[in-house]
């Protein structure tokens, strides 16, 4: 599974801190999903802040085959 953590920043506002946000909800995330019995070997985590993602304050779930 792919984790994105997602926020609804502006483009003049990205920075490192938007980067870390998106990223903190990705894992955090993450965590819940490894704590409830899935294999964390199968779980990925990426911060999507901005236009690098979705543009909305959200954390999509992906399954994708490796």
């Amino acid at each position: 599974m792919l984790i994105e953590g997602h926020t609804a920043t502006p483009d003049d506002k990205l920075d490192g801190w938007s980067d870390t946000l998106a990223q903190n909800r990705a894992e955090v995330v993450m965590k819940q999903i490894g704590e409830n019995g899935v294999d964390k070997s199968r779980l990925s985590a990426t911060g999507l802040p901005g236009k690098k993602g979705s543009g909305k304050h959200e954390v999509l779930i992906k399954v994708v085959e490796l």
